[in-house]
Order: structure tokens, then sequence, then C-alpha cells
């Protein structure tokens, strides 16, 4: 069976690496995932939060006589400033560079959006033969 290094699939890649569909050796310890406590907190916090805002919206927009949709359109309003706020804020701190327009993609990936396959070189052919 040739061992060379090869894209196709169910092909070796290295000696070490353990065949398809078995399972690690049994000296390996297995990892329970933990949630830390700290992450609870946040996640109780943030409920804990947002309960306590929608009380405060509530109870300032039933305060004013104003009319439903008025109420409506200042809360949206405020809500898309704040957003584009923070967000502009999280890409000035990341530092990620202003994009101008998209550049349209490379011939490779239409390829691959469009489903066509670009044809096998004659090394991966045999290799894929074997």
């Amino acid at each position: 069976m040739n061992t060379q290094s090869c894209a196709c699939p169910g092909a070796p890649t290295s000696a070490s690496a353990p065949a398809p569909g078995t399972a690690a050796p049994a000296s390996a310890p297995r990892k329970r995932p933990r949630a830390p406590r700290q992450g609870y907190a946040l996640g109780v916090l943030s409920a804990v939060l947002s309960a306590l805002a929608a009380v405060y919206t509530e109870w300032v927009m039933k305060r004013t006589s104003d009319s439903l949709y008025w109420q409506n359109m200042q809360l949206y309003s405020f809500g898309v400033a704040f957003n584009a706020l923070g967000l502009t804020l999280a890409d000035a701190r990341s530092g990620a560079p202003r994009r101008a327009a998209a550049a349209p993609p490379a011939p490779r990936a239409r390829q691959r959006v469009l489903g066509a396959q670009p044809a096998a070189s004659g090394a991966r052919r045999a290799c894929c033969a074997a």
C-alpha cells in the first residue's frame, strides 16, 4: 500500500495515525468538560441585569403619556445608536483594518462555490489509485 501523503479519503497520511473508526488507546484519560463557576455567575448576572433593564424601560414608558408608536421609535432609535457605537468602539479596540469593497473571488474559489472539481494531477491520480 502506498504511504505517501495524499488528499484522497481513506488514504493513510502517516504510520503513527490510528486508522479511521478506531478508538484512542486505553491509556489516554478521558476529560470531562467542566463549566467554571465564573461562567455560571456571569450568565445569571446577565439575566438579572436584562430583567432589571426591561422593568426600568417599562416604568419609563408608562410614566409618560406619549403615543406607543413614538415610544417605540425612541426605543429602537436609541438601540440602533448605542449598538452602532458599541460596534465601532469594539472595532477600534481590536485594530481591525477598514476594508473597501470586497475583491472578486479567485478562480479556484469560484470553482468551489459552483461545485466544479479541478482536474486531478497525475501524481494525485496515482496516489488515489493505489
